[in-house]
């Protein structure tokens, strides 16, 4: 059985490790002496809303990359819901992708051992039609899996709260907004991770362009 993974203290972007959180600003941030911000992953507020997911895979759409959550119930080639979490793939690749690479090595080893999951599938559920929709942006992920069980807790720090923190120094603009914790089973969290991999390489070269930390409101 495998508990949260390792990884108290999640980076924005390229932003470093801090040292100490001054007044104001929430318990699970800290603020290192240049400005950079550092998130500490076990204080952050779990989120209120549950996701129960039969399915999960990613694509890379509109200029970012989506993860799809859907459920189906009975229906064959049909999803009841569908719910698609949409990164910046410079934030995808800094935070889903190298934060979670000793995690996914470890859930491939506890996984593959096991018996497959016992549904076969004629279709690809990325390509079933769905009856309801939802999307959301997110940017920062926590991810668990306790046996056969897996949550992604994900959250979001807005553009905005970036760039008010860079033009006034204040750590109260500084907060993430928890967005959704969707349950599911741990083959398809692997399935999931096993996607990234082959998506990473695609994205790697983009990073240094969209890392520089460049934040600007009109």
């Amino acid at each position: 059985m495998m508990g949260r993974p390792k990884r108290e203290t999640l980076q924005l972007a390229t932003l470093q490790a801090a040292q100490s959180r001054p007044r104001g600003a929430p318990e699970y941030i800290s603020f290192d002496a240049d400005g950079s911000i550092s998130i500490d992953a076990s204080k952050l507020e779990v989120p209120s809303v549950v996701y129960d997911a039969d399915h999960a895979w990613l694509r890379l759409r509109n200029g970012a990359i989506s993860l799809f959550f859907a459920k189906s119930f009975s229906q064959r080639d049909f999803h009841q819901t569908r719910l698609e979490l949409r990164y910046a793939p410079e934030l995808f690749f800094c935070h889903f992708w190298l934060n979670s690479r000793g995690f996914h090595e470890r859930l491939a080893e506890y996984v593959r051992p096991l018996p497959l999951d016992a549904e076969i599938r004629e279709t690809d559920p990325a390509e079933w039609q769905a009856d309801r929709d939802h999307s959301m942006w997110v940017n920062m992920d926590v991810l668990a899996h306790s046996g056969t069980e897996a949550s992604l807790d994900f959250f979001h720090l807005s553009p905005s709260a970036l760039v008010f923190y860079r033009q006034s120094g204040l750590p109260e603009h500084i907060k993430l907004v928890p967005r959704v914790r969707v349950i599911t089973t741990s083959y398809e969290l692997l399935k999931l991770l096993d996607q990234a991999a082959e998506l990473a390489p695609r994205i790697e070269p983009l990073m240094k362009a969209a890392t520089r930390g460049h934040h600007e409101q009109q």
